[in-house]
């Protein structure tokens, strides 16, 4: 029960619910009441922030420090031994009709991508995979995926119960495999989930992917004016601002690093 109270209020949390509640308070406030100037300078301010969310240099700036907190992880940074390679779960949906790379969210099959580049630096690894799902587990579907890209089913592990990164660190640190994983995440969600994996004791290897904040300047229409893009952007730094809040709360967030 705490898990969807926690999720649905995260969603109503989010800036795009919220702005348009704020709209519709102003729209209500300046159609049906006296205090007209009121709603009109709601409904303005909400239509503004709307409209700033939305534009890249914004967005960007908003996520840029979640996601430039841990470096982009080369190969030959790698250790010469990785007890396993986790690729934390980005959601899917249960279609049989359509091919794996579909019923894996765009997210979730950077991740994986990520993670395959890097186990192949480092084969002996175990590909340990998480993600729930209310039909079927996300990690088996990324199992599946990642044996049709080739590796073997013996390298890979699924976590198919885990319904967020608390609980993925928490199954992963149940494997009580020696050293220090290789840690594969979008690069925003990163600093929560180092987080989480240090809440357990252990000290993973960040490799960030899934970069929102690019370098990009004002060469076509579209970079002077909003995007539905870059409001997901914001959306997403805001989920992750959020989350880290509710660690601190819970006393999960900036546990000390463990000894490699």
């Amino acid at each position: 029960m705490t898990f969807f109270l926690t999720k649905i209020l995260g969603a109503v949390l989010m800036p795009l619910p919220l702005i348009l509640l704020g709209l519709v308070l102003g729209l209500g406030l300046a159609a049906l009441t006296r205090w007209r100037r009121c709603g009109l300078a709601i409904t303005a301010a909400g239509t503004l922030a709307l409209a700033l969310l939305s534009w890249w240099p914004v967005a960007d700036r908003v996520i840029g420090p979640l996601e430039s907190a841990y470096p982009a992880l080369a190969p030959e940074e790698l250790p010469e031994a990785v007890p396993a390679v986790i690729v934390l779960g980005a959601g899917s949906v249960w279609a049989p009709e359509l091919p794996v790379t579909s019923r894996l969210s765009a997210t979730a099959v950077r991740r994986l991508t990520e993670g395959v580049r890097l186990w192949r630096e480092r084969p002996e690894a175990r590909f340990v995979v998480s993600g729930w799902g209310a039909e079927r587990p996300e990690a088996e579907l990324a199992a599946g995926l990642l044996q049709a890209l080739g590796l073997p089913a013996e390298t890979i592990h699924a976590l198919p119960r885990p319904r967020n990164t608390e609980a993925e660190a928490m199954a992963y640190a149940a494997l009580e495999l020696p050293g220090r994983p290789v840690l594969v995440t979008s690069a925003a969600h990163m600093p929560r989930a180092v987080a989480a994996f240090r809440a357990q004791g252990i000290e993973p290897i960040p490799a960030p992917t899934d970069h929102r904040a690019v370098r990009r300047g004002f060469h076509f229409p579209r970079d002077f004016t909003p995007q539905a893009r870059d409001l997901e952007t914001s959306e997403r730094a805001w989920h992750e601002y959020l989350g880290r809040s509710w660690a601190w709360v819970r006393g999960l967030w900036g546990q000390s690093p463990t000894p490699p």
